[in-house]
């Protein structure tokens, strides 16, 4: 994970149907607007893993708009917390 302005960042593996990993990035809110959801830098760890839903980039390459996230525990970061747009906490 990467928190820093204007946007954070997700960086995961994922393993395809070949057995090869590939490392794919993803874009998120800004940090305040994830730290307004509930989320923080512990929110998961190297290793965890997670559901990630969101849209590829249109080149091909391992990126995507982050729109939903699931986290190992089932809690779910919020898909407006994910596109910076704000949310309220509760």
């Amino acid at each position: 994970m990467v928190l820093a302005n204007p946007h954070c960042g997700l960086l995961f593996d994922v393993t395809d149907e070949k057995g090869e990993v590939i490392h794919w990035g993803a874009e998120l809110g800004n940090p305040h607007s994830l730290s307004e959801a509930g989320f923080s830098r512990d929110a998961f760890k190297p290793g965890d893993k997670l559901t990630v839903t969101g849209h590829p980039a249109k080149s091909g390459a391992p990126r995507l708009e982050l729109l939903h996230l699931v986290l190992a525990d089932g809690r779910v970061l919020p898909e407006r917390s994910v596109k910076g747009n704000g949310v309220q906490p509760g």
